[in-house]
């Protein structure tokens, strides 16, 4: 596939020898190299053709590598999935965060999803939230994030945790 220029298909293929045999060859290597060379775009649009199992546990991946331990996952749609996740504070309470991944994002995430999920962390006590997207921000929404200390992970910075997460294979 990799010679053929079947990036999609040498990177699955990859991933299936890597979880039989973690020590065949250099596939390691193989695998981290497949996914550094992916753009953005072909990230996100890899991303939205996930099934919904596969994308909860990269989001699960994702909120242990920001150093929060899982506490729950619940999926919001077709598309989006929420982790609930805590850090524990030596001599202090937890730190307790709620991180949204939102995908097929063709149109930015506007001022209103924003406000929907402030709200429900309100409502939890969550102090650190977080929101990442395949798409953009509106303008609106930036402002209201920035308002309510949400931290916005749009496109780019979504796609560099991925490749974060997934080199650490």
């Amino acid at each position: 596939y990799e010679e053929l220029g079947r990036k999609p298909e040498a990177r699955a293929a990859f991933a299936r020898v890597y979880e039989m045999d973690r020590s065949y060859k250099d596939i390691r290597n193989l695998l981290r190299e497949s996914y550094e060379l992916l753009t953005d775009d072909d990230l996100a649009e890899e991303l939205n053709r996930m099934g919904k199992d596969e994308f909860t546990d990269l989001a699960v991946s994702i909120v242990s590598k920001l150093g929060y331990q899982m506490t729950s996952v619940g999926t919001v749609n077709d598309t989006d999935i929420k982790v609930n996740g805590k850090q524990e504070e030596t001599g202090a309470k937890d730190r307790m965060a709620l991180v949204y991944f939102n995908r097929g994002g063709e149109v930015d995430v506007g001022e209103l999803a924003i406000r929907t999920f402030l709200i429900e962390c309100e409502g939890t006590r969550i102090e650190y939230p977080i929101f990442f997207t395949t798409g953009g921000f509106s303008f609106e929404a930036q402002l209201k994030a920035k308002d309510h200390r949400l931290r916005l992970m749009p496109r780019r910075e979504f796609c560099e945790i991925i490749r974060l997460t997934r080199s650490g294979l």
